[in-house]
Protein backbone atom coordinates (compact mmCIF):
# COMPACT_ATOMS: atom_id res chain seq x y z
CA UNK A 1 0.00 0.00 0.00
CA UNK A 2 0.87 3.69 0.17
CA UNK A 3 2.89 4.03 3.35
CA UNK A 4 4.16 7.22 5.00
CA UNK A 5 7.19 7.74 7.21
CA UNK A 6 7.66 10.90 9.30
CA UNK A 7 10.88 11.12 11.30
CA UNK A 8 13.09 13.55 13.21
CA UNK A 9 15.86 13.07 15.80
CA UNK A 10 13.29 12.61 18.59
CA UNK A 11 10.75 10.21 17.11
CA UNK A 12 9.51 8.43 14.00
CA UNK A 13 6.15 7.17 12.76
CA UNK A 14 5.43 4.69 9.97
CA UNK A 15 1.79 4.78 8.86
CA UNK A 16 0.41 1.90 6.78
CA UNK A 17 -3.24 2.75 5.92
CA UNK A 18 -3.84 -0.28 3.72
CA UNK A 19 -3.48 -2.61 6.70
CA UNK A 20 -4.45 -0.06 9.40
CA UNK A 21 -1.07 -0.20 11.17
CA UNK A 22 0.92 2.56 12.87
CA UNK A 23 4.46 2.08 14.19
CA UNK A 24 6.04 4.70 16.46
CA UNK A 25 9.50 4.83 18.07
CA UNK A 26 11.12 7.49 20.23
CA UNK A 27 14.67 8.48 21.21
CA UNK A 28 16.50 5.98 18.99
CA UNK A 29 19.99 6.99 17.92
CA UNK A 30 19.59 5.28 14.54
CA UNK A 31 16.53 4.58 12.42
CA UNK A 32 16.53 2.45 9.25
CA UNK A 33 13.29 2.40 7.23
CA UNK A 34 12.63 0.18 4.19
CA UNK A 35 9.83 0.41 1.61
CA UNK A 36 8.72 -2.35 -0.76
CA UNK A 37 8.12 -1.92 -4.49
CA UNK A 38 4.35 -1.94 -3.99
CA UNK A 39 2.47 1.30 -3.47
CA UNK A 40 3.60 4.92 -3.50
CA UNK A 41 5.65 5.25 -0.31
CA UNK A 42 6.75 8.65 0.99
CA UNK A 43 9.13 9.81 3.72
CA UNK A 44 9.19 13.18 5.49
CA UNK A 45 12.43 13.77 7.40
CA UNK A 46 13.25 16.86 9.44
CA UNK A 47 15.73 18.38 11.85
CA UNK A 48 14.93 18.50 15.56
CA UNK A 49 11.69 20.51 15.94
CA UNK A 50 13.07 22.73 18.72
CA UNK A 51 14.90 26.03 18.83
CA UNK A 52 18.27 24.36 19.50
CA UNK A 53 18.67 22.34 16.30
CA UNK A 54 21.59 20.23 15.19
CA UNK A 55 23.77 21.04 12.20
CA UNK A 56 22.67 18.28 9.84
CA UNK A 57 23.47 16.80 6.44
CA UNK A 58 21.12 15.12 3.98
CA UNK A 59 22.53 12.65 1.44
CA UNK A 60 20.50 11.05 -1.37
CA UNK A 61 22.56 8.27 -2.91
CA UNK A 62 22.21 6.95 -6.47
CA UNK A 63 18.43 7.05 -6.47
CA UNK A 64 17.90 4.26 -3.96
CA UNK A 65 18.43 5.47 -0.41
CA UNK A 66 18.72 8.68 1.57
CA UNK A 67 19.96 9.58 5.02
CA UNK A 68 19.64 12.57 7.33
CA UNK A 69 22.29 12.84 10.05
CA UNK A 70 24.09 15.34 12.23
CA UNK A 71 27.78 16.16 12.15
CA UNK A 72 30.34 17.55 9.78
CA UNK A 73 28.80 18.42 6.40
CA UNK A 74 31.75 16.89 4.49
CA UNK A 75 32.15 13.76 6.61
CA UNK A 76 30.34 10.44 6.67
CA UNK A 77 28.25 9.34 9.67
CA UNK A 78 31.06 6.98 10.67
CA UNK A 79 33.57 9.83 10.88
CA UNK A 80 31.71 12.15 13.23
CA UNK A 81 30.45 12.07 16.77
CA UNK A 82 26.98 11.30 15.61
CA UNK A 83 23.87 12.02 17.63
CA UNK A 84 21.32 10.65 15.17
CA UNK A 85 20.99 8.92 11.79
CA UNK A 86 17.76 8.43 9.82
CA UNK A 87 18.14 6.23 6.72
CA UNK A 88 15.50 5.35 4.15
CA UNK A 89 15.66 2.79 1.37
CA UNK A 90 13.24 2.13 -1.48
CA UNK A 91 10.86 5.03 -0.87
CA UNK A 92 9.27 6.68 -3.92
CA UNK A 93 9.54 10.17 -2.42
CA UNK A 94 11.86 11.43 0.31
CA UNK A 95 11.74 15.03 1.55
CA UNK A 96 14.16 16.40 4.15
CA UNK A 97 13.64 19.77 5.84
CA UNK A 98 16.39 21.58 7.72
CA UNK A 99 17.64 25.15 8.12
CA UNK A 100 20.60 27.58 8.16
CA UNK A 101 24.02 25.94 8.27
CA UNK A 102 22.71 22.62 6.93
CA UNK A 103 23.89 20.98 3.71
CA UNK A 104 22.30 18.53 1.28
CA UNK A 105 24.02 16.33 -1.33
CA UNK A 106 21.74 14.82 -3.99
CA UNK A 107 23.79 12.25 -5.89
CA UNK A 108 22.46 11.05 -9.25
CA UNK A 109 22.29 7.70 -11.02
CA UNK A 110 23.89 6.23 -14.12
CA UNK A 111 20.77 7.23 -16.08
CA UNK A 112 19.27 10.56 -17.12
CA UNK A 113 18.38 12.56 -14.01
CA UNK A 114 16.38 15.77 -13.66
CA UNK A 115 16.93 18.49 -11.09
CA UNK A 116 14.70 21.45 -10.19
CA UNK A 117 15.75 24.10 -7.69
CA UNK A 118 14.40 27.34 -6.23
CA UNK A 119 15.51 29.69 -3.48
CA UNK A 120 13.83 27.42 -0.92
CA UNK A 121 14.38 23.83 -2.10
CA UNK A 122 15.94 21.46 -4.61
CA UNK A 123 14.54 18.19 -6.02
CA UNK A 124 16.26 15.34 -7.85
CA UNK A 125 14.11 13.00 -9.96
CA UNK A 126 15.76 9.75 -11.07
CA UNK A 127 14.77 7.43 -13.97
CA UNK A 128 12.81 5.12 -11.66
CA UNK A 129 10.52 8.05 -10.80
CA UNK A 130 11.77 8.42 -7.24
CA UNK A 131 12.08 12.02 -6.05
CA UNK A 132 14.51 13.31 -3.42
CA UNK A 133 13.87 16.84 -2.10
CA UNK A 134 15.91 19.05 0.21
CA UNK A 135 13.89 21.95 1.64
CA UNK A 136 15.19 25.04 3.46
CA UNK A 137 18.82 23.88 3.45
CA UNK A 138 21.43 26.62 3.28
CA UNK A 139 23.46 24.69 0.70
CA UNK A 140 22.32 22.07 -1.79
CA UNK A 141 24.76 20.25 -4.07
CA UNK A 142 23.69 17.82 -6.79
CA UNK A 143 26.07 15.66 -8.82
CA UNK A 144 25.02 13.88 -12.03
CA UNK A 145 26.85 10.56 -12.06
CA UNK A 146 26.26 9.45 -15.67
CA UNK A 147 23.68 9.53 -18.40
CA UNK A 148 23.72 11.57 -21.60
CA UNK A 149 20.77 13.88 -20.96
CA UNK A 150 20.92 15.11 -17.37
CA UNK A 151 18.95 18.36 -17.16
CA UNK A 152 18.58 20.94 -14.41
CA UNK A 153 16.55 24.07 -13.82
CA UNK A 154 17.24 26.79 -11.25
CA UNK A 155 14.77 29.58 -10.54
CA UNK A 156 15.81 32.62 -8.54
CA UNK A 157 13.70 34.88 -6.37
CA UNK A 158 12.82 38.56 -6.73
CA UNK A 159 15.90 39.38 -4.63
CA UNK A 160 19.45 39.83 -5.91
CA UNK A 161 21.23 36.62 -6.92
CA UNK A 162 24.41 35.59 -8.71
CA UNK A 163 24.95 32.73 -11.15
CA UNK A 164 28.37 31.21 -11.88
CA UNK A 165 28.97 28.85 -14.80
CA UNK A 166 32.39 27.17 -14.83
CA UNK A 167 34.00 24.15 -16.46
CA UNK A 168 32.98 22.11 -13.40
CA UNK A 169 29.65 23.38 -12.10
CA UNK A 170 26.78 25.83 -12.34
CA UNK A 171 25.88 27.69 -9.17
CA UNK A 172 23.04 30.04 -8.24
CA UNK A 173 23.27 31.78 -4.88
CA UNK A 174 21.32 34.40 -3.00
CA UNK A 175 21.05 35.69 0.54
CA UNK A 176 21.19 32.67 2.86
CA UNK A 177 21.07 29.98 0.16
CA UNK A 178 23.25 28.38 -2.50
CA UNK A 179 22.75 25.57 -5.01
CA UNK A 180 25.60 24.00 -6.98
CA UNK A 181 25.08 21.51 -9.85
CA UNK A 182 27.91 19.35 -11.19
CA UNK A 183 28.09 17.47 -14.52
CA UNK A 184 24.58 18.28 -15.74
CA UNK A 185 24.45 18.30 -19.55
CA UNK A 186 22.01 21.18 -19.67
CA UNK A 187 21.35 23.74 -16.94
CA UNK A 188 18.75 26.49 -17.34
CA UNK A 189 18.78 29.36 -14.84
CA UNK A 190 16.06 32.01 -14.46
CA UNK A 191 16.90 35.26 -12.73
CA UNK A 192 13.52 35.65 -11.04
CA UNK A 193 13.14 39.40 -11.57
CA UNK A 194 15.84 40.73 -9.23
CA UNK A 195 19.03 42.70 -10.06
CA UNK A 196 20.76 39.43 -10.90
CA UNK A 197 24.26 38.91 -12.27
CA UNK A 198 25.55 35.92 -14.27
CA UNK A 199 29.22 35.12 -14.79
CA UNK A 200 30.42 32.53 -17.31
CA UNK A 201 34.00 31.29 -17.28
CA UNK A 202 36.03 30.03 -20.23
CA UNK A 203 36.59 26.26 -20.33
CA UNK A 204 39.16 24.01 -21.99
CA UNK A 205 36.58 23.11 -24.67
CA UNK A 206 35.72 25.04 -27.82
CA UNK A 207 33.06 27.29 -26.32
CA UNK A 208 30.20 29.13 -28.00
CA UNK A 209 28.30 31.99 -26.37
CA UNK A 210 25.10 33.46 -27.82
CA UNK A 211 23.54 36.54 -26.27
CA UNK A 212 20.13 38.16 -26.84
CA UNK A 213 18.56 41.00 -24.80
CA UNK A 214 16.52 38.58 -22.66
CA UNK A 215 18.43 35.30 -22.77
CA UNK A 216 21.84 33.74 -23.30
CA UNK A 217 23.23 30.34 -24.21
CA UNK A 218 26.72 29.05 -23.43
CA UNK A 219 27.92 25.72 -24.84
CA UNK A 220 31.16 24.05 -23.78
CA UNK A 221 31.66 20.52 -25.08
CA UNK A 222 28.50 18.61 -24.20
CA UNK A 223 27.60 21.03 -21.40
CA UNK A 224 25.22 23.91 -21.93
CA UNK A 225 24.12 26.78 -19.70
CA UNK A 226 20.96 28.70 -20.60
CA UNK A 227 20.22 32.00 -18.87
CA UNK A 228 17.00 34.01 -18.84
CA UNK A 229 16.15 37.32 -17.15
CA UNK A 230 19.67 38.14 -15.95
CA UNK A 231 20.13 41.93 -16.40
CA UNK A 232 23.93 41.64 -16.27
CA UNK A 233 25.94 38.86 -17.93
CA UNK A 234 29.74 38.65 -18.05
CA UNK A 235 31.70 36.20 -20.21
CA UNK A 236 35.24 35.81 -18.88
CA UNK A 237 38.11 34.57 -21.04
CA UNK A 238 41.37 32.90 -20.08
CA UNK A 239 43.36 33.34 -23.30
CA UNK A 240 42.66 34.04 -26.94
CA UNK A 241 41.55 30.85 -28.66
CA UNK A 242 38.94 29.29 -30.91
CA UNK A 243 35.95 30.28 -28.76
CA UNK A 244 33.19 32.33 -30.41
CA UNK A 245 30.63 34.76 -29.02
CA UNK A 246 27.54 35.80 -31.01
CA UNK A 247 25.71 38.97 -29.97
CA UNK A 248 22.19 39.65 -31.23
CA UNK A 249 21.20 43.19 -30.16
CA UNK A 250 17.65 44.42 -30.38
CA UNK A 251 16.58 47.60 -32.12
CA UNK A 252 17.20 49.73 -29.03
CA UNK A 253 20.45 48.03 -27.98
CA UNK A 254 23.99 49.25 -28.55
CA UNK A 255 27.18 47.23 -29.05
CA UNK A 256 30.48 48.89 -28.20
CA UNK A 257 33.97 47.58 -28.76
CA UNK A 258 36.21 48.58 -25.90
CA UNK A 259 39.88 47.97 -25.28
CA UNK A 260 39.44 44.65 -23.52
CA UNK A 261 35.84 43.64 -24.19
CA UNK A 262 32.70 43.91 -26.29
CA UNK A 263 29.66 45.28 -24.45
CA UNK A 264 26.05 44.99 -25.57
CA UNK A 265 23.72 47.20 -23.54
CA UNK A 266 20.13 48.31 -23.64
CA UNK A 267 16.95 48.58 -21.59
CA UNK A 268 16.86 44.88 -20.69
CA UNK A 269 20.48 43.76 -20.53
CA UNK A 270 24.15 44.45 -20.26
CA UNK A 271 26.36 41.70 -21.72
CA UNK A 272 30.13 41.95 -21.52
CA UNK A 273 32.39 39.53 -23.45
CA UNK A 274 36.11 39.76 -22.76
CA UNK A 275 38.27 39.80 -25.88
CA UNK A 276 40.46 37.10 -24.37
CA UNK A 277 37.45 34.78 -24.69
CA UNK A 278 37.83 34.59 -28.48
CA UNK A 279 36.10 35.86 -31.61
CA UNK A 280 33.05 38.11 -31.23
CA UNK A 281 30.46 38.28 -34.01
CA UNK A 282 27.68 40.86 -33.98
CA UNK A 283 24.40 40.76 -35.85
CA UNK A 284 23.97 44.50 -36.17
CA UNK A 285 20.53 44.57 -37.74
CA UNK A 286 18.42 47.20 -36.04
CA UNK A 287 21.13 48.20 -33.56
CA UNK A 288 23.66 50.97 -33.28
CA UNK A 289 27.10 49.36 -33.67
CA UNK A 290 30.07 51.33 -32.40
CA UNK A 291 33.48 49.84 -33.25
CA UNK A 292 35.79 52.69 -32.24
CA UNK A 293 38.26 51.56 -29.60
CA UNK A 294 38.06 53.45 -26.33
CA UNK A 295 38.89 52.77 -22.73
CA UNK A 296 35.93 52.74 -20.30
CA UNK A 297 37.25 55.79 -18.46
CA UNK A 298 37.36 57.75 -21.71
CA UNK A 299 33.58 57.67 -22.05
CA UNK A 300 31.72 60.68 -20.78
CA UNK A 301 29.38 59.70 -17.91
CA UNK A 302 26.61 61.64 -19.67
CA UNK A 303 26.96 59.31 -22.68
CA UNK A 304 26.55 56.15 -20.63
CA UNK A 305 23.22 54.55 -19.84
CA UNK A 306 22.33 53.32 -16.36
CA UNK A 307 23.10 49.78 -17.58
CA UNK A 308 26.56 50.87 -18.76
CA UNK A 309 27.31 52.50 -15.43
CA UNK A 310 26.09 49.45 -13.54
CA UNK A 311 28.19 47.20 -15.75
CA UNK A 312 31.30 49.31 -15.14
CA UNK A 313 30.64 49.47 -11.41
CA UNK A 314 30.12 45.71 -11.15
CA UNK A 315 33.33 45.09 -13.08
CA UNK A 316 35.40 47.38 -10.87
CA UNK A 317 33.84 45.97 -7.70
CA UNK A 318 34.60 42.45 -8.96
CA UNK A 319 38.21 43.35 -9.74
CA UNK A 320 38.53 44.83 -6.28
CA UNK A 321 37.63 41.49 -4.71
CA UNK A 322 34.31 42.65 -3.25
CA UNK A 323 31.92 40.89 -5.64
CA UNK A 324 31.37 37.92 -3.30
CA UNK A 325 31.16 39.85 -0.03
CA UNK A 326 28.44 41.66 1.85
CA UNK A 327 30.11 44.97 0.86
CA UNK A 328 29.28 44.60 -2.84
CA UNK A 329 26.46 47.17 -2.76
CA UNK A 330 28.70 49.66 -0.97
CA UNK A 331 31.47 49.08 -3.52
CA UNK A 332 29.10 49.66 -6.44
CA UNK A 333 27.67 52.80 -4.83
CA UNK A 334 31.20 54.12 -4.33
CA UNK A 335 32.10 53.53 -7.99
CA UNK A 336 28.88 55.13 -9.24
CA UNK A 337 29.43 58.21 -7.03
Amino acid sequence: GDDTLTANPLQAKLTCPSIDVLHQVESYRELHAFATEDGNDTAQLSDEPTEESYVVSFHALAGTEAKLFDGDRHGSPEEVNQVFLIRTSGFDSVTATAGPGDTALLYGTSGDDQYAGTATQGSLTVPSGAVFTAASFEQIHSVAKGGKDNTAELVGSSEKERFWGTRVYGRLAGSGWRQRLVRYNQLTAYGGGGPDVAELFDTRFTDTFSGWPDECSYQAGRWEYRLQDFPVVRVNGEAAGTDTAHLYPGASDTVRERTDAWVMSGDNCSIRVEKSFGTVEVDGSGAGLQSALARPDEFSPQALSDRDLTMLALGLAHEGGTAETDDEEAAIDSVLQ
